[in-house]
């Protein structure tokens, strides 16, 4: 008689001649992240995944911390690779799979027997109603403002509907742009600069401020000059009519200076919280004067958010962020915001109130196709899914339409940038001459 194996003892058997010929020990793989390889070691023991590490990899440190910490305990803790991607940093969460993958088989397994089942994902739950007395919208900037109402006393809730903080913050090369006399004098002012400044004095005046900022920069560069020969000038003034003149004179001068002026301030706060500065400036691609400030400790815009958690923690100042929790709507009590509506990661709704204000530090929409096309005025419609961008893909504009609908006006939507000279998929710069940058000395010389 002959006898046949029931489905259960075929799949037994099956996973016994699988793992028999399996290696027990500790084997490498690698895979391409989204700036470069990902290399993993994987110890594997009677067909198990016992630890996965990961050994060296060159992601964008913050956008990157989640998955590398996530994705290998996902692993080990539910014996698969479906583990969901986690948002805003997709090539990172592949690669680390793809070089787990790549280890096993090494190991003699078969990728494949670990990927069934339900994925795992990575979500947080907020509570459902929760009240501060000041509630933020955005992580980058927004953390700026959670440290300053938390030193003022007031208890705060950041919404970041990404798994990590930061926005643009946490992409950009870091440079932060004021008028530093001690450091900028440290530099020869060249003919050329000397004839930015007059240029800027020579202009017509536009308004009362553009010709009480011209008088003040006048006095400034004369008495400059005069002490300090061929040295590099530069005050919170030149700063702010360089800047205007540079967009063509259609900002707000106004809010321009207001940024200039307050700007050095920054500069010595970020210094007292624990960020260390180089000591020189320099002249990044896109600023107008080496007026350029670059953390020591720090090789990214990560130091600014790491330099603000770092106070949160020790200052014990009462702020709590709420990670993948999307804000969707202001509330709105008597002509009065008094809160969010928002979603958290696992669908929820969400309602934060606000005792004494929202803060809306959402950023641009760089990231948003349509958004990009709907206010575009200087690009003929060029906008479109064909460009690239180094934004972060939080970056849509979320607190546009939000602010709007509430009753915000908007101005200057049109004047978007582009800025030719970088990577759209990895960031990096381009360092060569491919049509759109060309690198040149003072002296004009390749």
């Amino acid at each position: 008689m002959k006898r046949l194996l029931t489905p259960a003892a075929a799949a037994l058997l099956f996973i016994f001649g699988f793992t028999a010929s399996a290696a027990d020990g500790t084997f490498e793989g690698e895979a391409q992240g989204h700036n470069d390889a990902i290399h993993v070691a994987v110890t594997v023991e009677k067909g198990h995944i016992k630890d996965v590490k990961i050994l060296k990899n060159f992601e964008s440190p913050g956008v990157s911390d989640l998955p590398k910490a996530f994705i290998p305990k996902a692993i080990v803790d539910h014996q698969t690779l479906k583990v969901d991607r986690v948002s805003g940093a997709t090539f990172t969460s592949m690669g680390i799979l793809s070089a787990v993958s790549d280890a096993l088989k090494k190991a003699g397994l078969d990728p494949a027997q670990f990927r069934k089942g339900e994925a795992v994902k990575y979500a947080v739950s907020v509570p459902a109603k929760s009240e501060a007395d000041v509630v933020i919208v955005g992580g980058g900037a927004g953390m700026s403002a959670a440290v300053a109402a938390a030193r003022k006393g007031a208890n705060v809730i950041v919404l970041e509907k990404m798994p990590f903080l930061g926005g643009n913050t946490i992409l950009a090369g870091g440079a932060l742009n004021a008028a530093d006399e001690a450091l900028e004098s440290k530099q020869k002012m060249s003919e050329g600069q000397m004839k930015l400044v007059e240029d800027v004095l020579k202009d017509k005046p536009r308004s009362e401020l553009h010709k009480q900022l011209q008088t003040k920069i006048s006095a400034d560069y004369n008495a400059w000059i005069k002490a300090h020969p061929g040295v590099l000038f530069d005050s919170p003034e030149f700063h702010a009519l360089q800047t205007w003149k540079d967009g063509d004179y259609e900002a707000d001068l106004d809010l321009i200076y207001e940024m200039t002026k307050h700007a050095p301030e920054t500069v010595v706060r970020l210094s007292k919280m624990g960020l260390e500065w180089h000591p020189y400036t320099s002249q990044y691609v896109g600023a107008l004067w080496p007026r350029s400030h670059d953390a020591a400790n720090y090789h990214s815009g990560l130091g600014y958010l790491n330099t603000y958690r770092d106070t949160i923690d020790k200052e014990k100042l009462p702020v709590k962020v709420y990670y993948m929790t999307r804000a969707n709507e202001l509330i709105k009590d008597n002509g009065r915001v008094v809160g969010v509506k928002a979603k958290d990661g696992q669908g929820k709704n969400v309602e934060v109130l606000a005792k004494k204000g929202v803060v809306l530090a959402t950023g641009g929409f760089g990231a948003n196709i349509e958004m990009r096309m709907k206010y575009d005025q200087l690009w003929d419609g060029k906008l479109d899914k064909r460009i690239g961008t180094t934004n972060s893909r939080a970056i849509t504009g979320d607190g546009i339409p939000m602010a709007e609908k509430a009753g915000a006006k908007l101005v200057g939507m049109g004047y978007i940038q582009l800025l030719p000279v970088t990577d759209p998929t990895t960031g990096q710069t381009i360092a060569t001459c491919e049509g759109t940058a060309l690198y040149v000395n003072n002296e004009g010389k390749r």
